[in-house]
């Protein structure tokens, strides 16, 4: 038996892999054994432990005993405890800002936030998102509708709840940004949307907070969400865990680790515009540009005239329906020169050009340069 090898015992109240993923990420070149259970939210009682990553909060009891009765090198995945240990947690008021920042740089004025729990995170990242509308003159809505756990998420056709809802989303001023403490409330929320005939992200955008991997791609328009960055967590409470046991005492109680950043889809991808015709038809652009798309097409999707369309848009955005299909057909363009070692005239035909020579005459009316000199000229620049 290799003498020189750690026993860690990882003990969580709730178990995400991510958080597993990053203290193994530093063990690797470790001699560490972890032990977890993934699927309980027992505490481990291992006393022959090495040391220990927990998560206690101020009320587990039973897995503060055990830290003390086992008095090794310890760890706490929490941001308040019931011990005097070194304590890692994502920096939730820095997360409620960063949404805040991404609604705001898309133009919405109108903004609320969603929670379903009473902790001290949502707090925080309640105070972070305000602070930062504030800062611009804005007020943000606070929807709170406590739920129990077993309940968490759900939207029932019938109740009190439902009717809370609909009175949330339907009086309030559009288009409007709603900020999820929970990814389990954006999607419960857009549920709600459906339900009641609005159009997401059109009249109500949304971002989420912790980047659910089993619920952000899936709800019925994408969730956009935060990702709290638990492989930070993890590393960086593994890297504290290695320094207290090779004896180096640690004067920071508290390490704060910066989110990951906003992991964009669907669900927030507009601009804030109060024209929903405008907005709905931006939508379509956006989705459909990568190959040929006519105005008419548009139109005839939105079962609009054109001349109502054009005028809307003429107002909303300061430019035609064209203007705006050219100009989201030219960031493909780029995209691919960028990112894509594939010719001029494969590009033309991915993105439904008649020819390289029509794409060529395009981008080089827009920009002053040909598809070539651009690709030449960034790609050095990168370099």
């Amino acid at each position: 038996m290799d003498k020189n090898r750690k026993l860690i015992a990882l003990s969580l109240k709730w178990y995400d892999v991510r958080i597993h993923q990053g203290i193994l990420e530093y063990a690797k070149n470790k001699q560490w054994d972890i032990v977890a259970n993934p699927h309980m939210g027992l505490a481990l009682d291992i006393p022959e432990a090495d040391g220990q990553i927990v998560m206690l909060g101020p009320n587990d009891q039973r897995r503060a005993r055990l830290v003390e009765e086992h008095n090794v090198p310890a760890v706490d995945l929490s941001h308040y405890s019931s011990l005097d240990i070194p304590r890692i947690y994502p920096d939730n008021k820095k997360v409620g800002r960063l949404t805040a920042e991404e609604f705001l740089s898309k133009g919405f004025t109108q903004f609320a936030v969603f929670s379903t729990q009473s902790h001290w995170y949502v707090d925080d990242r309640r105070y972070g998102f305000c602070t930062a509308t504030g800062e611009k003159g804005f007020v943000a809505q606070n929807w709170h509708m406590p739920q129990p756990d077993q309940h968490k998420g759900s939207f029932s056709p019938s109740g009190t709840d439902r009717e809370t809802i609909e009175k949330w989303l339907i009086e309030s001023p559009k288009p409007i940004a709603v900020y999820a403490i929970e990814d389990e409330g954006a999607a419960m929320l857009m549920r709600a949307c459906h339900y009641l005939g609005l159009s997401v992200p059109e009249q109500v955008a949304f971002i989420g907070t912790n980047n659910d991997p089993v619920i952000c791609p899936y709800t019925e328009v994408p969730l956009s969400s935060i990702d709290l960055n638990w492989e930070g967590v993890g590393y960086e409470a593994a890297a504290q865990l290695d320094r207290l046991m090779q004896g180096e005492p640690l004067e920071k109680r508290l390490s704060l680790i910066e989110p990951k950043g906003l992991i964009p889809r669907k669900s927030s991808d507009i601009v804030a515009i109060e024209d929903l015709r405008v907005a709905t038809a931006l939508s379509y652009i956006k989705a459909n540009c990568h190959r040929h798309l006519s105005v008419s097409e548009i139109t005839k999707e939105l079962d609009m005239p054109l001349r109502t369309l054009q005028w809307a848009f003429k107002r909303s955005m300061n430019c035609s329906i064209q203007d705006e299909v050219s100009r989201c057909r030219l960031g493909h363009v780029k995209k691919m020169l960028l990112t894509t070692d594939r010719n001029i005239g494969q590009i033309a035909k991915d993105l439904g050009f008649s020819s390289a020579q029509y794409m060529n005459h395009f981008f080089s009316k827009s920009t002053g340069q040909t598809p070539n000199e651009f690709r030449q000229g960034n790609r050095v620049a990168a370099s």
